[in-house]
């Protein structure tokens, strides 16, 4: 009976070390389209569970234009890259490693008032969907996300989980967030050493601007919130 119980044990931590053990990085990003006919997003997938791994990805389109032709995206390992039409594979994850793959999209033509194209990516145990991490990648024209500007201004902690503060921002009035479309999530008064509270805020990346006086902005910096 002791061996059974061993067993099950075993079995049981395995798993969940195998469950515990999948990430992906980074989970959102914003890529600006440059003007060529490929934009590209780079991410580490990792394993660190200790044992190999069946893994599974699924790859989802939102707003991809189809004028003026049909805009595509596909997925690269190390290895080689998946046919465009290729929405889902299943791969070996060797233990305690770091795989590189890349979301590659292919605009025919520009952006306009469209829409940012967006893939998703979810990555799990082959034996447990329940288990999976996503990515985000959203494709835009670089006037969706407001301009960034090198300042002395800083964020501390970044990335960060339930707060930040303003480092060197006594020039701050009021600060802005926003998320990977370019949509505002926060608004709060700035000031050096001011305590941002951004624990109410899903998982992902953000932009936060900060404006100074006579609404000028000062500076536009990333921001991770993990």
């Amino acid at each position: 009976m002791k061996q059974i119980f061993t067993l099950i044990f075993v079995l049981f931590s395995l798993s969940l070390l195998q469950a515990q053990g999948l990430s992906i990085s980074p989970k959102s990003e914003f890529v600006p389209l440059d003007g060529t006919n490929e934009v590209i997003a780079h991410i580490k997938v990792t394993n660190s569970s200790g044992v190999d791994m069946g893994v599974t990805w699924v790859r989802t389109e939102e707003n991809m234009p189809t004028t003026p032709e049909q805009w595509q995206s596909q997925i690269c390992d190390n290895l080689h890259c998946f046919s465009k039409t290729k929405s889902t594979y299943t791969f070996t994850a060797p233990a305690d490693s770091t795989i590189d793959f890349s979301v590659h999209l292919t605009p025919p033509g520009e952006l306009g008032n469209q829409p940012n194209p967006i893939v998703h990516i979810k990555m799990f145990p082959t034996d447990d969907e329940s288990k999976a991490v996503n990515g985000t990648y959203v494709f835009g024209n670089p006037v969706a996300i407001p301009s960034i500007k090198e300042e002395h201004i800083r964020i501390l902690p970044n990335p960060a989980s339930t707060y930040f503060r303003v480092e060197n921002g006594t020039q701050v009035e009021h600060i802005e967030m926003f998320n990977i479309l370019g949509v505002k999530v926060l608004e709060t008064n700035g000031m050096n050493n001011h305590y941002v509270d951004i624990s109410s805020l899903k998982h992902g990346l953000y932009f936060v601007r900060f404006v100074g006086r006579d609404s000028k902005i000062l500076t536009t910096q990333r921001l991770q919130k993990n």
